[in-house]
């Protein structure tokens, strides 16, 4: 079983994915609002996003990856770690997937598949 982000992280094949992400909370108090949020990275485990909002670590988020010409990725993950972005009022979030369906899981590696090969 996978104990922290740092194990999670070297398990899974990391690729850049500069894509907006949609991002609804499901925890409170962010649970009445949705955002979009850039996500810098992406594997089968997990990405990276770039926020304007400060979302707290064990926040739960819904989240669509959009992938051309396809339906969006829905995937269910968790804030496991935050950083503010130098001086700007902006966060990176790591997150977990904690929820991930068995078509979703395929899809989302054939996207990391897709993006390791034209890097």
């Amino acid at each position: 079983m996978i104990s922290s982000p740092e194990v999670a992280r070297r398990l899974n094949v990391r690729v850049e994915y500069r894509d907006p992400v949609l991002v609804h909370p499901i925890s409170a108090p962010y649970s009445n609002r949705v955002f979009y949020m850039l996500a810098e990275d992406l594997s089968e485990g997990g990405l990276r996003l770039l926020s304007s909002e400060f979302i707290a670590i064990g926040t739960r988020l819904v989240l669509d990856i959009e992938v051309p010409n396809s339906p969006s990725i829905h995937i269910v993950g968790e804030v496991s770690w935050m950083r503010q972005r130098g001086t700007a009022d902006q966060w990176y979030l790591g997150l977990a997937y904690t929820e991930l369906r068995d078509e979703a899981r395929a899809r989302l590696r054939a996207l990391v598949a897709e993006r390791q090969s034209t890097e």
